[in-house]
């Protein structure tokens, strides 16, 4: 029987994270991930006779990279790291307590005994104020541990890393820059050694169009309904080839640049094709593109892909097509990371054996497994790198596989490759495009690129533009119509940090305007979906809580069905972020607030603060809770209670007199010091909560 042939694609992709307005990389993940992901994926399989697999590396993701290396952007934690400790201010100290801990805590701090005590004194299960008056030596170590911690199986051999980890505790600012400044020479090291393993036959480099849009949705809005018929989209769309051209061009131009010849192949930005995008692709002269399998089975307009149907090569419009394995994809991406790594890799060779029983004994036969190849792997233990380094090893070694690469599969096989008459429209979600568009809200944005790129197109057809604006304005443009900006608006996904994206967003639609010279639209300067309130959408609570109004974080379960909003992300300039968490919830009588900050209890920073509870429907009206005496109060109507966090109930009588069933009540809470409003959350709109049904709590059970 015919060895059964094994692709790994991993695809590894950062947000375009360059704050056009402050010059400042928004965040720290492409850092992070740089010196923990990108060289050791690259390192398992140089080290295992066998092994190989296609690296998918977004274009934009390498400058980000080669940016960092040089040192020409930096994001806030490094920068805050790269101050002697004695010069932070108490908002830089407030910000390394707050975003120190940025990792999984079984995993990547629990292992590391002097990480896990300064979680438990400044983290989020401590008392993170209490990094305002540490020694220096506490906030050094911190720093220190969070970079130590992000360390790949590779770093971690080198001798310095080496050394500060046995070390443990009491590090010296010399050693904190020592490590920064090592970690910037590492990743200037990462494409130079991509480039190694592929001459050397150990891997395939492919690459992704620059900015990573949705290819489909550039090319044919429409293609989105013909995805899913019935689908809202924006009224006046814009099909927008040009760009996408240059999206492609331009990582294939990069792509030679970096690794001095052309990619073979693409990963399209999510697994997105359609028919015009195939065609695209093969007028640039690529040979292979790569998708799930339920676009296949869409395309072949099958209820059911059979194994002959699933692990074969197809070609459309002259370029050939490799469908992901969706079930053992998804084990390495979501399951296996809880399993302990020799049963992980057994379950995966049972299951390419299921495979190979269920194809012919005559046939080449190729079973893509395709997933991120960087965001999983800090669920695992050590990083993955015994999972993965024995997944190599095993199927390498087994005389039933072979292990290759889309590339090599092209060579040999394109004259045989199936032909698709037919090619869906979709993604590797859902086999649509519903993730970016369809909602009002990604609708809303998609119309703000229209409008600000109708704009453009008359400015670069003028001769007002120097070629140096007329450059960076194609740059704006095609940054901002990147996939991660429609990912994270409306429906879909939420994190702690949709408003940051949000307002990355509107900063490059900003900058558009700006290199022409028009004033921005005023409407860029709020949230693109008015309904969130700081850095995700508020949830509204799933049915009536009665918790008790102590102050002290007590039962979890007295406000699991609570509502809930979070801080704002976005807010890039402010380092410390007071309020941490806001639940609110109601039963018959009452309305209930929970207000959670690391300040409360620190009564010399908040001695002439107070909270205010701010409705502003059905009537305009303030409830005050002073901060600089703990203990609880009540008034008519009001009661409330101070202490780790400050609780408060207030009767719905007290607003008005009879409510209407799904009748709104609007509010905000806002933290007042010295006569003055500090803090607000939700920053944007209010929180807006429907008066309760007498049914409300058959209509939202919870389970």
């Amino acid at each position: 029987m015919t060895r059964l042939r094994i692709i790994f694609l991993w695809h590894m992709h950062q947000p375009s994270y360059l704050d056009p307005e402050s010059g400042e990389l928004a965040m720290p993940w492409v850092r992070l991930h740089a010196i923990k992901d990108y060289f050791d994926m690259g390192r398992a399989v140089e080290e295992i006779p066998g092994a190989t697999a296609v690296f998918n590396f977004v274009p934009s993701l390498w400058e980000q990279l080669d940016k960092i290396a040089s040192g020409e952007w930096q994001d806030q934690h490094e920068e805050v790291c790269r101050k002697p400790a004695s010069e932070l201010t108490a908002d830089e100290r407030f910000f390394v307590a707050q975003h120190f801990f940025s990792c999984p805590y079984d995993t990547m701090i629990a292992p590391h005994p002097p990480y896990r005590e300064l979680y438990y004194r400044f983290g989020p299960q401590g008392n993170p104020r209490s990094i305002l008056t540490a020694g220096d030596a506490s906030v050094i170590d911190l720093q220190v541990w969070y970079h130590l911690a992000w360390c790949g199986h590779t770093l971690r051999e080198t001798p310095l890393v080496r050394r500060l980890i046995e070390k443990g505790r009491r590090f010296t600012f010399e050693e904190k820059i020592e490590l920064l400044d090592a970690i910037r020479d590492f990743i200037r090291e990462i494409p130079l050694f991509y480039k190694r393993l592929a001459g050397a036959g150990k891997a395939e480099i492919s690459t992704t169009p620059y900015y990573h849009p949705i290819l489909p949705l550039l090319l044919n809005p429409d293609s989105a309904e013909v995805a899913c018929p019935g689908l809202r989209l924006p009224r006046e769309r814009m099909p927008l080839e040009a760009d996408a051209d240059k999206q492609v061009g331009r990582a294939i131009a990069y792509h030679e640049r970096l690794f001095g010849s052309r990619p073979a192949g693409f990963w399209p930005s999510e697994g997105s094709v359609s028919p015009e995008t195939t065609r695209l692709f093969a007028r640039h002269g690529v040979r292979w593109i790569a998708t799930d399998e339920e676009v296949l089975r869409l395309s072949l307009g099958k209820a059911e892909l059979t194994p002959l149907d699933r692990y074969r090569v197809y070609q459309h419009e002259g370029v050939c097509l490799f469908f992901r394995d969706h079930d053992l994809s998804d084990r390495i991406g979501f399951h296996y990371a809880a399993t302990e790594p020799h049963a992980a890799v057994e379950n995966f060779l049972a299951r390419l054996r299921e495979i190979r029983k269920s194809l012919p004994a005559a046939g080449d036969f190729v079973v893509p497994v395709i997933l991120d190849g960087e965001n999983c792997w800090e669920f695992y233990k050590d990083q993955g790198w015994p999972f993965l380094t024995e997944l190599y090893h095993r199927i390498a070694a087994d005389p039933d596989f072979e292990i290759t690469t889309c590339g090599k599969v092209v060579e040999q096989d394109a004259a045989q490759a199936v032909r698709l008459h037919h090619l869906h429209s979709g993604s590797w979600i859902f086999a649509n495009f519903t993730t970016w568009i369809g909602d009002p809200v990604k609708n809303k944005a998609w119309s703000y690129l229209y409008e600000a790129r109708r704009t453009a197109e008359i400015a670069l057809k003028s001769d007002s533009l120097s070629s140096n604006a007329k450059e960076e304005l194609e740059e704006s443009i095609l940054a901002a119509e990147g996939s991660d900006w429609f990912w994270w608006f409306g429906e879909g996904h939420t994190s702690a940090y949709d408003s940051l994206f949000d307002e990355l967003f509107r900063h490059r639609l900003k900058t558009i305007y700006r290199l022409i010279g028009q004033a921005a639209p005023e409407h860029l300067s709020q949230p693109v979906d008015d309904r969130w309130t700081g850095a995700r959408r508020y949830t509204l609570p799933t049915y009536r809580i009665r918790p008790r109004i102590n102050g002290k974080v007590g039962s979890y379960y007295e406000w699991l069905a609570a509502g809930a909003c979070y801080p704002q992300a976005g807010a890039m300039q402010r380092a410390q972020v007071r309020f941490a968490k806001l639940l609110y919830g109601f039963d018959d009588d009452n309305l209930y607030f929970r207000l959670e900050s690391p300040l409360f209890g620190a009564s010399e920073m908040l001695r002439d603060a107070s909270v205010e509870i701010v409705f502003t429907a059905p009537t305009e009206k303030r409830f005050s809770i002073p901060l600089g005496d703990a203990g609880a109060a009540q008034s008519s109507g009001f009661r409330t209670a101070k202490g780790r966090c400050v609780d408060a109930a207030i009767r719905f009588s007290s607003l008005k007199d009879g409510f209407t069933p799904g009748e709104e009540i609007a509010f905000y809470v806002a933290l007042n010091q010295d006569g003055r409003e500090v803090e607000r959350l939700p920053e944007t709109m209010p929180i807006v909560l429907p008066f309760p049904t007498e049914t409300f709590d058959d209509e939202n059970w919870y389970v």
